[in-house]
């Protein structure tokens, strides 16, 4: 069997459900949009698969159901990926980015069905937030538990200008009560919100043919507490009609949550 046997399964958007932690939800396909053109996608995560593995940093991970399990990582700066095989066979891919580091603490961890991946949920300051253990694949025997760090970034699938008068409120009603503020949205998975925000800083990022912006945000601020502050990311094939992010600017976007925990 060769290297891609798997890549319809990295590929494959999340299908229909109701359950944020399904199987159907535990794919990266729409993930690779946050870094990926749609034009020539699949040719590109190609390229980018097998770059990674002939190029990137191997870490071996033990085996995975008899079979030998290895990370491959193209080091983000400030994006990059990682692919996992096992038994030389891709088994999944993800993109990775830079974060920014806060006292996590854990509270539930959801493995997913490929057994190499997973979600982790804890409190950030005064809120839960689910986001993707981008190294769970070589962690997995001795997980984060308890008080941590966890350096937090947002892949954005879309960013555009938000009216300031206006509070985020996703299609199903929820409504954000703080100045920035992230909620989950119906069709995402655990690690997917809404973000609603006010932009501190904003710098641009390359990663091979994808170019964007990154941007230093709150993905809290509320009253009385500090704010909890991410590095977001978004290419600019994903910016709505144009738009340019500039500090100061209130925007609000969709968003993919993960986590390197220290």
């Amino acid at each position: 069997m060769g290297l891609f046997d798997w890549l319809g399964d990295l590929l494959g958007d999340s299908g229909p459900t109701d359950d944020r932690r399904g199987t159907e939800r535990q794919r990266h396909g729409s993930h690779w949009d946050t870094v990926l053109a749609p034009e020539g996608r699949e040719a590109a995560l190609r390229t980018v698969l097998t770059a990674t593995v002939e190029g990137g940093t191997p870490s071996e991970a033990g085996t995975h159901e008899g079979a030998p399990l290895v990370g491959y990582r193209d080091s983000p700066d400030p994006v990059g990926a990682t692919v996992v095989t096992l038994d030389e066979q891709v088994t999944t891919g993800y993109p990775v980015a830079d974060g920014v580091g806060h006292e996590f603490g854990v509270t539930d961890r959801t493995e997913w069905a490929s057994g190499v991946e997973a979600w982790v949920e804890g409190t950030v300051g005064a809120v839960t937030v689910t986001c993707f253990d981008v190294d769970w694949f070589a962690h997995r025997s001795a997980p984060p538990g308890g008080d941590v760090t966890a350096s937090l970034s947002v892949l954005l699938y879309n960013l555009q200008s938000a009216d300031p008068t206006e509070p985020l409120v996703t299609a199903d009603g929820a409504k954000a009560d703080a100045t920035a503020g992230f909620l989950p949205f119906e069709k995402g998975g655990a690690d997917d919100y809404a973000v609603w925000t006010t932009v501190d800083d904003v710098t641009r990022w390359t990663w091979r043919d994808t170019a964007g912006y990154r941007l230093r945000a709150p993905l809290v601020r509320a009253e009385g507490s500090d704010d909890i502050d991410v590095s977001m990311y978004v290419a600019d094939h994903n910016l709505v009609d144009g738009y340019v992010p500039e500090p100061g600017d209130e925007v609000e976007g969709l968003g993919w949550v993960q986590g390197s925990f220290e």
